[in-house]
């Protein structure tokens, strides 16, 4: 739960999906045979599982560089499932249409 509270909707009732999640998401970074990984803060608590856990299973420790989290085009957290953000393999006529209706705060100019 405590690994999961921050990528995985915590219910009175959860999925087992939801509770392998934060183990198996750690596990990445042994079998993408990686180095470091690199994610938003949101991802600390899986960084700091995988930290702590995945020696014991005799696997080396990995590096954990993270960033504040970026907006997304609405304004809240980036997120795949509304649409705001732009993928590397959008067109250039998608993401001119994204980047229109994006939210912009007024008197924020940096």
């Amino acid at each position: 739960k405590k690994a999961g509270a921050e990528v995985v909707k915590q219910v009175s009732n959860p999925l087992l999906s939801g509770l392998l999640y934060p183990l198996l998401q750690a596990l990445d970074e042994e079998y993408l045979d990686c180095d470091a990984q690199f994610g938003g803060v949101d991802q600390r608590k899986i960084f700091m599982l995988a930290d702590k856990y995945l020696p014991q299973l005799g696997y080396r420790k990995r590096i954990h560089l993270m960033n504040p989290m970026v907006p997304g085009l609405q304004g809240a957290k980036m997120s795949s499932s509304d649409g705001a953000k732009i993928d590397l393999l959008d067109s250039p006529e998608a993401v001119a249409k994204k980047i229109r209706k994006a939210f912009c705060e007024e008197g924020v100019v940096e």
